[in-house]
């Protein structure tokens, strides 16, 4: 077994009473991730909430540079302070080859990143100040796929949250995407006809299957075969408009999951949200009605201790 790599400092924040911690934690393949770990409750052991971006090298601010944060959306941010305002520990990490993680994300699939978040939650149960039978991963997009097949490996995620996860094949989503994105401007004038369109899908298509490791490997993965072997607490969100991943895959994961015996699987379609869970278009991330959906749903499957006095 790999030895655990403590490394942890305490650090200022603006919210009140919130402590952060760093986080190294060491993998099987041999590289580091590193992750904050945030709580309002330093000296009680509580539920935690691990945070699992979508497709694409990202920092724990979800952003996809190298780690000025330039460019993330704040939408793991906001959940953070929301969560750990509510008695939970929030843990965000930058995936392999960003931020302060080591190794390489360009021979990463979905299977391996998912193996990155299981030796994360190894390193997590060592810690006093997380109670290891009631760990809950939320993941956007392809974060929700991974988070899916952690669960199905790890007996201790108690409760899984999907922001616009997809239930199909790779495969099938590119065709649904693609019959989508012809009928729009997708590039410049230049691509005027929805044949000119369709040549120009065709030809990234071919580009990417060429050199993406990745993206083959996206193109036969089944996500909704890890759906059904879960059993613990399932919730599916997703923004009707999406274009990503269709709005319906929601309800089919939690069909999938119901008809395989999870009872405890619910999907909430959000009226008006995209697949970033923008609300018309708007640049802001997470208005308040995700970020309360998903905190009353948690509240209800991982009660809490909401922190006392001016930490809320």
């Amino acid at each position: 077994m790999l030895p655990y790599l403590p490394l942890v400092l305490a650090l200022g924040s603006a919210e009140p009473c919130l402590v952060t911690h760093e986080l190294r934690a060491p993998t099987r393949q041999g590289h580091v991730i590193a992750a904050e770990l945030a709580t309002r409750q330093p000296s009680q052991r509580s539920p935690t909430v691990v945070l699992v971006s979508g497709a694409g090298a990202h920092t724990r601010d979800y952003a996809t540079d190298a780690g000025n944060h330039a460019n993330g959306n704040d939408a793991f941010r906001l959940l953070r302070d929301s969560l750990t305002s509510r008695g939970y520990v929030v843990v965000r990490f930058d995936e392999r080859g960003t931020g302060s993680s080591t190794g390489s994300y360009a021979t990463a699939t979905t299977a391996t990143l998912a193996q990155d978040v299981v030796d994360l939650i190894v390193a997590l149960r060592r810690r006093p100040d997380v109670d290891a039978r009631r760990i809950a991963l939320l993941g956007h997009s392809e974060g929700a796929a991974i988070a899916w097949l952690v669960a199905s490996k790890r007996p201790d995620v108690a409760a899984v949250i999907s922001l616009g996860g997809p239930a199909w094949t790779g495969e099938r989503i590119m065709r649904w995407q693609d019959s989508v994105a012809a009928w729009q401007d997708i590039s410049s004038s230049a691509d005027s006809t929805v044949d000119a369109r369709k040549a120009l899908l065709a030809q990234r298509h071919a580009t990417r299957l060429a050199t993406d490791h990745w993206y083959r490997f996206f193109l036969s993965f089944d996500p909704s075969q890890a759906v059904m072997a879960l059993r613990v607490p399932l919730l599916f969100l997703h923004g009707d408009k999406d274009v990503l991943v269709s709005p319906e895959q929601a309800s089919e994961l939690a069909e999938v999951a119901q008809r395989h015996g999870n009872k405890r699987a619910t999907a909430v379609l959000l009226e008006d949200f995209d697949h970033g869970f923008r609300f018309r278009d708007s640049m802001d991330p997470l208005p308040p009605l995700v970020i309360r959906t998903i905190a009353d749903w948690l509240g209800r499957v991982l009660p809490t201790w909401q922190p006392r006095g001016d930490c809320r």
